[in-house]
């Protein structure tokens, strides 16, 4: 489970405040480690384990381009960043130039030749119709679950 800043900033005062100084706990100190216990059964209770990664995959010309537009734990998170990298695609000249027609429209007539496109809410394909493999375009979310264990910072350990 990844921990986001605030997060971990929260369970750092809970902590700080456990110890009256270097060797004793504080008379409180119960009472805020029971609040930490409690706070990061919380926090694993509400975290989904699962990483979005938004890809994104051309081929032009059957020379083939595969980078990473962004990388999300929250699945709204990597809506925004997919929506946007579709946005970037639509406005870019390229697309206005290849006059492509959405698969689902009733101007969709499936000739050879034909660019084409269909979106939905985790993926945007582009293609030339009949030379798929040749030449295409897509924009993905792809998720991916990560280990049980819990990632906290180096920098404050429990």
């Amino acid at each position: 489970m990844y921990i986001s800043n605030e997060e971990l900033e929260k369970i750092k005062e809970y902590v700080d405040n456990l110890y009256w100084d270097q060797d004793r706990m504080s008379r409180d100190g119960r009472y805020f480690l029971n609040k930490l216990d409690n706070y990061i059964k919380k926090l694993e209770k509400e975290k989904e384990n699962n990483i979005y990664v938004i890809t994104n995959n051309a081929v032009v010309d059957d020379e083939i381009d595969y980078s990473i537009y962004g990388v999300a734990t929250d699945i709204n998170e990597a809506k925004k960043i997919f929506n946007q990298a579709v946005k970037d695609a639509k406005t870019d000249s390229d697309f206005d130039n290849l006059n492509a027609i959405e698969e689902n429209s009733p101007n969709f007539k499936n000739n050879d030749g034909e660019w084409i496109y269909s979106e939905s809410d985790d993926s945007f394909e582009l293609w030339c119709n009949g030379e798929y493999n040749s030449n295409n375009y897509s924009i993905q979310i792809k998720k991916y679950e990560l280990d049980k264990e819990k990632e906290l910072s180096d920098e404050y350990e429990l």
